[in-house]
């Protein structure tokens, strides 16, 4: 957590790009994946969380997307007003939406989106 800590923002957050460029990673079109998204504010670039959201689950019903808002209130330009975008990019892809304003509610969205039920049942 002292990494986590030591961070300091700074420059703008494409954070629509960035998922989107993640799920092209997993090859999401073609098979399940999940993305777990950590942001501290909202999207700062010009892109739509949301119209990305709908996107994504449009192109591929098997991408989970989960959205951890950690400390987005201290962050945030556009207060409450930024939670609407990505909650429905959480919401719109089977994701959980998960604010954490402490350590201790971090790690629990961390365990909560990083359950990975799906690889529990796997087998060689």
């Amino acid at each position: 957590m002292q990494e986590v800590n030591a961070l300091t923002p700074a420059g703008k957050t494409p954070l629509t790009s960035a998922v989107e460029q993640a799920a092209d990673v997993l090859d999401y079109r073609q098979k399940p994946g999940v993305v777990v998204v950590l942001t501290d504010g909202e999207e700062t670039c010009g892109g739509s969380p949301c119209d990305l959201g709908k996107r994504l689950h449009d192109a591929a019903a098997d991408l989970t997307v989960h959205v951890i808002a950690y400390r987005t209130s201290y962050f945030s330009w556009t207060g409450a007003q930024s939670v609407l975008g990505i909650k429905c990019l959480a919401d719109t892809n089977n994701g959980l939406y998960v604010t954490a304003e402490s350590q201790e509610e971090l790690v629990t969205a961390f365990r909560d989106t990083l359950s990975c039920p799906m690889l529990s049942e796997a087998r060689p």
